[in-house]
């Protein structure tokens, strides 16, 4: 197969990511940024409480990702059973016009 790279791939049309990385996403998103910059939706999982060691919390991906995407709202969300409050949810980001 040889040595490729993702951002040397052709892609027609509208590309979607999806990630869910384990409180990698702010590592991801740096990595792949060529990548990212080329899709019309991402949905990125996105933490507000800490669950893993330094991991980025939805402020942090906002951050990152408020330039080029809009945050349109989320699927999946998930709350803590212990007190209610939002645990993470799945983000739903769409590029700007």
């Amino acid at each position: 197969m040889g040595n490729w790279r993702i951002k040397d791939l052709v892609i027609e049309g509208d590309l979607l990511i999806k990630m869910d990385v384990q409180g990698f996403e702010d590592k991801v998103i740096g990595g792949g940024i060529d990548t990212i910059k080329r899709a019309s939706i991402l949905i990125v999982e996105t933490s507000f409480q800490t669950l893993y060691a330094d991991q980025p919390l939805f402020e942090d991906i906002y951050d990152l990702l408020k330039e080029d995407f809009r945050y349109m709202g989320a699927i999946n969300q998930n709350r803590s059973q212990i007190d209610g409050n939002m645990l993470y949810e799945d983000s739903i980001f769409i590029r700007k016009e």
